[in-house]
This record gives C-alpha cells, sequence and structure tokens, in this order.
C-alpha cells in the first residue's frame, strides 16, 4: 500500500513543573489517558528564596510508544522504498503559544506504564510513568525525565516556526537499523538540551506547546506512525513508444511488467537458479526476432512479490505498429528461452512532438467505485482518464475502444466530506530530503491509472471523496471531480 498508518499503542507526559503552589514538584504527576500530550519549558518561576540555576527549570516531555512488531509483521521485510514518519498532531489551547522552536525525538528502550491520570493543570492524579519512576514497585527511571545516555543523539529533529505546526519526523534509517531486533520500546519528545540546560545562560521560556493524545476523540489527530511508499507501478504496456532521436536513452526506455498469481495470491516465481526474460518479436508467429535480438532479463519488484519489471527500447527505425513480447525462464541470462511462460502483443505509438504550449484539459472518472467499503477492504480503485475536448462520433464509438489516456503523473488526495478535512494529502515530494515520497502517486497499465488504498486508514461512519491532481509539462493542476464514497 503506498500509506498505512499505525496508530501509538499507548502514550503520556511527563514533568517535573511545580504545582500551583509554585513550591513542591509535580514529578509523582500521570497524565496517560489525558486527550492531549505537553511540551514545555519554564524558567524562573519558583517562589524559593535564592533558588540555585537547577531549581529554576520546569520541563514537560512526552512519551510515545508504537507498536513496532505489528509493523514487522506487516511488511516482513524492511520495504526499502517507504519512509516512516513519526506524527503527533497541534492542539489548539488558550494559553500562550511558543513560536521558533525545535523539538527532538530521542529513543528510550526502558518499559513504561501509561497510567490513568487525567489532570493536565494541578497535577492532583499521581502514578506512573511519571518524571521519576516508569513503572509500579517505584521502578524508577535510570534518569530521571527517562531521558536516555548522554552518549547519544536524537534520532530526529522537528522545527516550528509559528507554533501551530504538527510535528513530523523522519524515523526511517532508525526503523531500518532496528528491523526484526528487539522491539522500539518508545520516543521521548523534547526540547533541545540547548534551550533547557542549567547554566542560567539558556533562559527562553516555551510555554505551551500540545499535541492530539492517542485518547483524542478525534480520529485522525491521533499519533501515528505514518509508513508512505512509492510503489507505483508504471507498466508501459498501455503506452508503448519506439525511440525517439530527440530523447535520452533512458527516456526511450519502456517498462513491461509480469504478474505471477497463485489461486488469487501474489508468489515469486521458483526460478532455481534461473532467470524470467521477456524478447520482442516481430510476428505473432514469435519466428522473426529484432536484429539486433531484442530481449531483457526481469527483476522481482520491492512492492511485493510475484511482481516483475523488464526494461527494453524498440528501435526508431522500426515501421511496425505492433510487437509480440514472449516471457520465458531463461537459464543462460535471457539468450535461451528454457521454458515459456506467457505470450502476448503490444501496440507500438510514435511520440507525436508538440509546438504549443500544451494546455490540454482532462476528464477523470473512477470507474469501479462502490457506495461503501469496509474498514477491512482494500480496494483497487480504477481511474479513466480522456481529454476534455475529446468527443466521440457514432462511427468512433461503433468502431473502436473508447480512449484511455494514460498519464504519467496523477496523485490522489481523501478529504472527508462532513468538514473538508484533508485525511490523505497529495505526496509529491521528490527531493531525498522530503517526507514525501511520491507515496500518492498513481500507477499505470495496459488498461489506464489505478491505486490501491487501505481502508484501515479511515474512520467508519463517514463520507470521504477523493480528488485528483495531474502534473502535465511540471505543472500541477487539481481536477474538480469529487468521487464519493462511505466507510462503514
Amino acid at each position: 500500500m503506498s500509506i498505512k498508518k499505525w496508530f501509538i499503542t499507548k502514550d503520556t507526559t511527563i514533568t517535573n513543573a511545580y504545582k500551583e503552589n509554585l513550591k513542591s514538584r509535580a514529578t509523582d504527576a500521570n497524565m496517560g489517558l489525558s486527550d492531549s500530550l505537553e511540551v514545555f519549558f519554564i524558567y524562573n518561576q519558583t517562589a524559593k528564596a535564592n533558588p540555585t540555576s537547577a531549581d529554576k527549570l520546569e520541563e514537560a516531555r512526552i512519551l510515545v510508544y508504537p507498536k513496532f512488531q505489528d509493523i514487522w509483521d506487516y511488511y516482513g521485510t524492511f520495504p526499502t522504498d517507504a519512509k516512516f514518519i513519526l506524527r503527533l498532531f497541534n492542539a489548539p489551547h488558550p494559553f500562550t503559544l511558543p513560536k521558533n522552536f525545535s523539538l527532538e525525538a530521542w529513543l528510550i528502550d526502558e518499559d513504561w506504564h501509561e497510567g490513568h491520570g487525567l489532570d493536565m493543570e494541578s497535577y492532583k492524579d499521581v502514578g506512573e510513568a511519571n518524571w521519576i519512576n516508569r513503572k509500579g514497585n517505584n521502578t524508577t527511571w535510570t534518569t530521571p525525565g527517562a531521558l536516555p545516555d548522554g552518549s547519544l543523539n536524537p534520532i530526529g529533529t522537528a522545527s516550528f516556526d509559528l507554533g501551530t505546526e504538527d510535528l513530523e519526523i523522519d524515523i526511517t534509517s532508525h526503523v531500518q537499523s532496528q528491523w526484526n531486533g528487539e522491539p522500539i520500546n518508545a520516543f521521548l519528545i523534547k526540547f533541545p538540551s540547548s534551550d533547557t540546560d542549567d547554566s542560567g545562560t539558556a533562559t527562553p521560556n516555551f510555554y505551551t506547546k500540545k499535541f492530539f493524545s492517542r485518547s483524542s476523540e478525534f480520529f485522525f489527530k491521533r499519533p501515528v506512525i505514518e509508513v508512505r511508499r512509492q510503489d507505483a507501478i508504471e507498466d508501459n504496456r498501455g503506452n508503448f513508444y519506439k525511440a525517439s532521436s530527440g530523447l535520452s536513452a533512458t527516456d526511450n526506455q519502456r517498462k513491461l511488467y509480469f504478474y505471477n498469481s497463485v489461486n488469487g495470491v501474489r508468489k515469486s516465481l521458483e526460478l532455481g537458479g534461473s532467470t524470467l526474460a521477456v524478447r520482442l518479436y516481430q510476428d505473432s508467429t514469435y519466428t522473426t526476432a529484432f536484429s539486433p535480438d531484442l530481449f531483457a532479463t526481469a527483476d522481482e519488484t520491492p512492492t511485493g512479490s510475484g511482481i516483475y519489471v523488464a526494461t527494453v527500447t524498440v528501435p526508431e527505425a522500426t515501421a511496425l505498429t505492433k510487437v509480440y513480447d514472449r516471457w520465458y525462464i531463461s537459464a543462460d541470462a535471457g539468450t535461451t528461452e528454457t521454458s515459456i511462460l506467457k505470450e502476448g502483443s503490444i501496440k507500438v505509438l510514435t511520440r507525436d512532438f508538440s509546438t504549443d504550449s500544451g494546455n490540454t484539459e482532462y476528464v477523470l472518472d473512477v470507474t469501479n467505485m462502490k457506495p461503501s467499503y469496509l474498514r477491512t477492504e482494500k480496494p483497487k480503485f480504477r481511474v479513466y482518464t480522456r481529454a476534455k475536448d475529446w468527443s466521440p462520433t457514432i462511427y468512433t464509438v461503433a468502431s473502436k475502444e473508447i480512449e484511455n489516456l494514460i498519464i504519467d503523473k496523477i496523485y490522489y488526495k481523501i478529504v472527508r466530506l462532513v468538514d473538508d478535512a484533508v485525511v490523505v494529502d497529495y505526496g509529491n515530494g521528490t527531493s531525498a530530503s522530503s517526507l514525501n515520497k511520491e507515496h500518492t502517486l498513481l500507477s499505470y497499465d495496459a488498461s489506464g491509472s489505478y491505486f490501491d488504498f487501505d481502508m484501515s486508514n479511515l474512520e467508519s461512519g463517514y463520507m470521504y471523496g477523493i480528488k485528483f491532481m495531474l502534473s502535465i509539462n511540471g505543472e500541477l493542476k487539481e481536477q474538480d471531480e469529487v468521487f464519493k464514497f462511505r466507510v462503514d
């Protein structure tokens, strides 16, 4: 799936802040069932006479626990085409909101209890976890405040310019390093030590930043680990162009896919040391090969077992309008067709270069949309695309299939219709530093564009809408159409 959300299974706030009397600290306070999480730093509000610098420091930190074992079980092997993003969502409040600050995420390898406390103001609810103890029977943190060993470094940082931003931290490299090892216990969210030291030189107040907790009534505001994958399949069987001297060797390449299913389940081929390959022929009897021979070995894609891709280039000089592909198992890297698996035909297209700005408008339709889905479903949405000004004649309709254009770059977005809340935004980041992973890019094959979606990402009992954005000649344009469905 291009996007999958894993909700945090326990969270809480811990603090050493002074209570209302400004004399005793709330180091035994528990806030495990509060509907929000809080992080702040306050300096010098104590009522003590001549307090030391350490006495002036007050801080709140956040603990969140994702059950990584569930993620590992779901994927099996680490998905190298994915980004893992820790997400916490801003909770508006009437108090002062800090600006221009950063928060760090640290790994916590000590087990802890969430607790049942609710009071985040007077700190009257006591229990574990808190600033001193992580579990019952006075089981303490190795270091008060749950701060890891000082020799370690944070695994990620998030910046907040306005203060109202959500927290998003890329934890991909850390998750990969821990894959199938001991389950990661928790993340600690805190201000950098440079902002909270006890030297008296760094004394800004950051009060207060809040996020929604897993106890929140707002389903889409609960903390999550969001897995974003660029798993789009670009199968060029439906837009199979021969080479053009005006393009680079890479742009002239065409990808062909082979899909292996056994009883409705994708499975890897049992190749036994051989390889899967495809060879193109000029005739339907598979007797006239290209010269030079046109074949390529296929590799299994990281998007899932049983899906293989090969890259070929049809020479520009060919006058053929159709070629014939043969997939086979080869014991010598594609040269010999040891065992034939599949044969088919492919329409060969010639590129039509434009002499205008190319301001074509398009019409999209989801051809297999159902009125409602269950949260256990993972439907494949098929998207039909055509030029907006295309007007078929009676002869056109009667004599050929309605044209389904293939647009290389189409992205989807999902909104909740009752309040237009964006629950899955367009994921079209391309830079290495981007938190996006082109994860809402549509796949395409000979039948047109499509995408898979896991309905467990959505809350039941609501209507949702799918919107699309096209990238044409580098210009992003959102379509007007909204395709509606309900989750039950």
